[in-house]
This record gives C-alpha cells, sequence and structure tokens, in this order.
C-alpha cells in the first residue's frame, strides 16, 4: 500500500526541521513496505516449506523412519517459531507504520492550523501597512518595535503603581495597627486616670479632714492664747494689786511665772498674818472670858 502524496501547499507552511522531520518518517513508512514485501515473501516460503516437512514428518512417523526424520522435524518446528517471530516483527512493524501516519496527520493538521494562523493574520498585518503609510514608520517591523516599548512602557506603569498600591495598602495597615496601639495606649491611660483621679479624690477628702482637724487645733489654739491672754493680765492685775513693781526695779511684765511667784508669797504671807491675827484674837477673846467668869465667881 502506497502511502498519501502530502499537499505542496502545506509542505510550503511547515519550518525546514518539520520538513525533515516529515522527510524521514516519509523514509521509515517506505522501507516498512519493502520490509513487510520481503516478509510476506518469506512466510509464504515459510509455509510451503512447512507443509512439505509436515508431509514428510507425517510419513516418518508412519514409516517409523530413522532419528534424523525426527531431528528434522525439530528443525522445522524451529523454523516454525522463527516464522512467528518474523510474524510478531511484521505486526511491529504495521503498528509502527500506523503510529507514523497518525504522526504525520498530526503534523498535516499542524500546518493547515499555521496556513489559517496566517491567513487570518495576514488582515492584520495589512492594517498594520496601512498604519505605517499614514505615520512616520519606515516599516511595518520599526511599528511593530515602537508598540511593543509601549507596551512594555506600559508593563512598567502598571508595575509602578502596583508597587505603589500595595506600598499605600502596607502604609494603611501599619495606620491601623498605630491606631490599634494608640486606642490600647488610650484605654490604659484612661484606665491609669481613673485610678489616680480616685486616688485623688481620697487624699482630698483625706485633706479636708486634716484641714478641719487643723482649723479645730488652729481655733482651740486661739482660744487657749486668748485664755493665756487673759491669764497674764489677770496675774498682771493681781501682781500689781499685791504691790508688786513692773519694770525697772520690779518684774518683767512678761515674766508671768515670777508674778505668779510673788502672788503666791504674798498669798502665803496675808494667809499667815490672817492665822496670827485670829490667833491673837482667840487669845484675847480667851482670857477676856476667863476674867469675866472670874468676876462672876
Amino acid at each position: 500500500m502506497a502511502a498519501e502524496s502530502p499537499d505542496p501547499s502545506l509542505e510550503e507552511a511547515l519550518s525546514p526541521e518539520e520538513e525533515r522531520e516529515l522527510l524521514l518518517l516519509r523514509t521509515e513508512i517506505e522501507e516498512l513496505h519493502i520490509e513487510r514485501w520481503k516478509q510476506k515473501e518469506r512466510g509464504a516460503a515459510l509455509i510451503k516449506e512447512k507443509e512439505v516437512l509436515t508431509g514428510k514428518i507425517q510419513e516418518a512417523i508412519d514409516l517409523n523412519l530413522s532419528h534424523d526424520l525426527f531431528q528434522q522435524a525439530a528443525v522445522v518446528k524451529e523454523m516454525e517459531e522463527a516464522t512467528e517471530k518474523q510474524w510478531e516483527i511484521v505486526e511491529e512493524k504495521k503498528a509502527l507504520r500506523s503510529r507514523m501516519e497518525t504522526e504525520i496527520a498530526e503534523l498535516n493538521q499542524r500546518k493547515k492550523e499555521k496556513l489559517r494562523t496566517v491567513e487570518n493574520q495576514s488582515g492584520y498585518y495589512k492594517l498594520l501597512d496601512k498604519v505605517v503609510k499614514k505615520t512616520k514608520f519606515a516599516g511595518v517591523e520599526e511599528l511593530i518595535n515602537h508598540l511593543q516599548n509601549l507596551f512594555h512602557m506600559r508593563d512598567k506603569a502598571r508595575q509602578a503603581e502596583n508597587d505603589k498600591l500595595e506600598e499605600i495598602d502596607q502604609n494603611r495597615r501599619q495606620l491601623l495597627s498605630l491606631e490599634e496601639q494608640h486606642h490600647m495606649s488610650m484605654i490604659r491611660k484612661n484606665y491609669d486616670l481613673a485610678q489616680n483621679q480616685t486616688e485623688l479624690e481620697k487624699c482630698q477628702s483625706e485633706e479636708r479632714i486634716w484641714q478641719q482637724r487643723w482649723d479645730k487645733i488652729q481655733e482651740t489654739a486661739t482660744k487657749k492664747t486668748m485664755m493665756v491672754g487673759q491669764l497674764k493680765m489677770a496675774t498682771l492685775n493681781l501682781y500689781e494689786m499685791t504691790g508688786g513693781v513692773v519694770g525697772e526695779g520690779g518684774v518683767d511684765i512678761n515674766d508671768t511665772q515670777a508674778q505668779l511667784d510673788m502672788i503666791v508669797d504674798f498669798i502665803r504671807d496675808t494667809e499667815n498674818i490672817i492665822k496670827q491675827y485670829q490667833l491673837s484674837q482667840q487669845q484675847k477673846s480667851t482670857k477676856r472670858d476667863t476674867k469675866v467668869s472670874t468676876g462672876t465667881n
């Protein structure tokens, strides 16, 4: 069976490497065809020889011939096995040929697809050619290079924009974290402030209590100071009433203790004088009473 001749239009769309691969596949397929034909001929000859030998073996068995004929039968059996192996090789060659035909069909399909792609893109090329004629570019390739540069610049701008957006997003996350930390710090400070306010109110309450006590102490001290002043004035008056002298030749006006001592001495002296006077009066009264009682008797 001869291989199908390839389409010349498809060969024009294949690359040199694909053409070499296709040529090798064709050569292998032709070799397989030749090998298959040879195998068929050898197989037919072996079949005929097998039939002849089988007949001879049967005759030898029937006639109980010598051992040499049985050896020939063994040789025939080996030849049969070799023939079967040859047929297996032929089948493998068939499978290989089928795979190669499939690959050739795939290559042809790829070639057709490339042709369709070229045909579809030819309109774009014509459009670019028209655009080039209306611009300052010398050719389509220069326009394509310019567009590629623009695309590259666009990609760089997008990447820079994405980097900026990522940086902004990162800064936003940091800001949220700082705000959260600030919020927690404010909560702690407000808690500390509340505790300090409570302690301050407690201290102010204690301060008011102590202030009241201090005012009372000052009031008491003032009263006592006034009382002491009054006592000093009374003591000074008593001292002067007892004939005490204040100033030069006497007691200092502020020396209340000395004044009191002299007043006490004056009182003691006065008491002694009164006691002596009362004692003398009692003695006189006793004498008078005695005289009266004696005269009466």
